[in-house]
């Protein structure tokens, strides 16, 4: 938060005013209705997207109530023309009242579910947040034509530059005014607390995006038992689209954690498998929710953030099959608060691609369209043979290692292309889920945001691909494999941000290019300017050189399961890593390597610097490991790559001949 503490007012509305406009206004499709259901997860998503640094849900609400806050106080009250000084745009190309209509839609979401929906309950909690005081029922200088003046800009600006349409309240609607925030959050946040658990109780992940159909009768079912009065209403009349986009919202948003009525807080733990060598490896894989402790300590294990939502993965081990037939737990407490890890016993678990690692994880259903494996206990083995021939029409046999766990077996690649309505028992958890999705896998991810890097794209597969679907990059149809991955991905090769979509399901992905500053005024070949450049490669024991001796990097400030980010204070020119056997990898970061530079020491026997001595070694040893070279940009030339690197291994020698003559002399 350092770096937005020395931004101004007026900087920090117009960063906010950005973030809103492109989470909200840049991800959907053209033919549905656009809300704005602003939330403290939203808010924090919306930040997210445009800042490196992350902040939490609260920590976002706070930011964003203080500096909209402020600019109303100092713009609006100190202004003769009130609200309109927020007509016309920003210098990011957005309209400046955008924040402030986030602003009064996130009064309407504090509402008390049980309030009467009025202008005595709404007003108050947004002269509240706005930090002023109520004149004549309103907040002071609230002008409620102005207001009713700026949504219809807002629809007007929506359709002409971007073809959507804002939701809007029903024309002659009572109490008009505040049915502009209140159209974009039929449920409060009451009830918004309580969808955790109607995601466990559905079976949905976080981060999915659920289908309409799917989503709409499960909130249903489920929202009538457990809503208040004002959220089964929202769910009985011409809200309940309104209520589908929230609730899709705040699961894209959900981070796996439930609150039970005991205030202790649970999440779930999962199965990752990863195919090593052609032999599986199985691993528990617990979720770690942002309200969860980095460490969990228990008297089972002790286990550690990854800081991407999970925890790093403990192997499972072959002693651990009665455990997942059963169900398991481990708990923990921090701050007073109970902490609880979890697993419910089942007899079949389908493990699927997944956009988070690169191996095949746990879910509560088996997605048409793509290969997948299946562990299933011995007891039901048997019938789901059978079941798996029915809904792929091909016969699988189960796999028997002594490195599964204990009392269960595996079925690799099931790739289901049907629904079947009865199924067997034990197997309930293996429904064909048929809904359209695409998933995003393995590549070089950037945190948790939706970029790659350059070279390095994610693999892109596609589930419940209906007949005469065809997936489009960019708009241009891409061929799809057998086992549901899209075949020519040239489209990604290219720095940017592109829209995959299949069907009304659509998802943007940006490609990074590497971003590289340096200084190029040096005091001497080995002393540098530190200008605080990274360097994003895959997981790894990299280390970034430049053209001078003596310019290498420290070690790896980010690590994760997708890569690892290096720190660089000069032009990187090359990434390095060798082990104690044979090969190495070495991979060019930028387009036209420059030479390295000459040195010259002198006869007296001084101390050459120990930065020119690792430069030194690193490239002599990973040139006499013969490495396989390959550059981030697909166009450079394998030939220009040995060339260039040859100039490198050419100085390295250069520079051990000279330490050597020194120490004869």
């Amino acid at each position: 938060m350092s770096h937005l503490n020395a931004l101004s007012t007026s900087q920090k509305y117009s960063l906010w005013n950005r973030a809103i406009a492109e989470y909200f206004f840049s991800n959907n499709s053209n033919e549905q209705e656009i809300y704005l259901t602003i939330s403290p997860k939203s808010l924090a998503a919306a930040f997210a997207k445009i800042q490196v640094i992350p902040l939490s849900p609260e920590e976002a609400e706070q930011d964003f109530v203080d500096v909209v806050s402020s600019a109303y106080r100092h713009r609006v009250l100190s202004h003769s023309a009130g609200f309109r000084v927020l007509h016309g745009d920003d210098e990011n190309g957005f309209p400046k009242y955008i924040a402030f209509l986030a602003l009064c839609v996130l009064a309407a979401y504090r509402m008390h579910s049980d309030e009467e929906v009025s202008t005595r309950a709404y007003y108050p909690r947004l002269a509240e947040l706005i930090g002023c005081k109520i004149v004549r029922n309103f907040p002071e200088g609230f002008d409620t034509d102005e207001f009713e003046k700026l949504w219809k800009l807002l629809k007007k600006w929506l359709h002409q530059k971007k073809s959507l349409l804002l939701a809007m309240p029903e024309v002659n609607t009572v109490k008009k005014y505040i049915s502009f925030p209140l159209t974009h959050v039929p449920l409060r946040q009451v009830d918004i607390e309580k969808l955790p658990n109607f995601f466990a109780w559905a079976g949905y992940t976080p981060g999915q995006i659920a289908p309409i159909n799917k989503l709409e009768g499960d909130i249903l079912r489920w929202g009538n038992c457990y809503f208040t009065l004002t959220g089964k209403k929202a769910l009985a009349d011409k809200r309940l689209r309104a209520v589908i986009a929230q609730v899709n919202n705040e699961l894209e948003l959900w981070d796996g954690a439930i609150n039970d009525s005991y205030g202790r807080r649970s999440a779930s733990v999962e199965i990752l498998l990863d195919i090593v060598r052609r032999q599986p490896q199985f691993s528990f894989l617990p979720r770690c929710p942002n309200s969860f402790p980095s460490f969990f300590n228990s008297e089972e294990l002790c286990l550690e953030s990854s800081g991407e939502g999970w925890y790093n993965p403990i192997s499972l081990g072959e002693k651990k099959g009665r455990d997942l037939y059963e169900g398991f737990s481990w708990s923990t407490k921090s701050n007073n608060i109970q902490f609880v890890l979890q697993r419910g016993g089942c007899s079949a678990i389908a493990l699927a691609p997944s956009s988070d690692y690169t191996g095949f994880v746990s879910r509560h259903s088996l997605p048409s369209g793509i290969a997948c494996n299946v562990l299933v206990h011995e007891d039901v083995a048997k019938n789901a043979r059978e079941y798996f021939e029915e809904i792929s029409s091909r016969s699988s046999n189960p796999i028997h290692d002594k490195r599964l766990p204990d009392g269960w077996c595996l079925f690799r690649d099931i790739k289901a292309e049907k629904y079947v309505a009865n199924i067997p028992s034990g197997l309930e958890s293996l429904y064909v889920e048929s809904a359209v999705d695409i998933v995003l896998s393995g590549g070089l991810r950037l945190g948790k945001k939706s970029a790659w890097l350059l070279g390095a794209p994610p693999r892109l597969m596609i589930t419940g691909l209906q007949e005469g679907q065809q997936p489009k990059i960019d708009g241009i149809p891409i061929t799809i494999a057998e086992d549901g991955t899209l075949v020519d991905l040239s489209h990604l090769m290219h720095p940017g941000v592109h829209r995959i979509e299949v069907g009304s399901v659509c998802k943007n992905i940006e490609i990074v290019e590497p971003e590289i500053n340096f200084d190029r005024e040096r005091q001497n070949f080995y002393r540098t300017s530190v200008t605080g450049s990274h360097v994003a490669l895959p997981p790894g024991n990299w280390t970034i050189i430049g053209a001078n001796p003596g310019e290498v990097t420290q070690p790896a400030i980010y690590e994760s399961q997708q890569g690892i980010i290096v720190k660089s204070s000069f032009q990187a020119v090359w990434a390095i890593e060798f082990g104690a056997g044979t090969g190495a990898r070495v991979v060019c970061l930028t387009k036209s390597p420059p030479r390295p530079k000459t040195l010259k020491f002198s006869t007296a026997k001084t101390q050459i610097p120990s930065e020119i001595e690792r430069w030194t070694s690193l490239v002599y040893n990973a040139a006499i490991r013969r490495p396989k070279l390959a550059s981030i940009y697909d166009e450079e030339k394998a030939s220009n790559l040995q060339v260039a690197w040859k100039g490198y291994m050419q100085a390295a020698r250069e520079i051990k001949r000279q330490q050597k003559r020194r120490y004869k002399r």
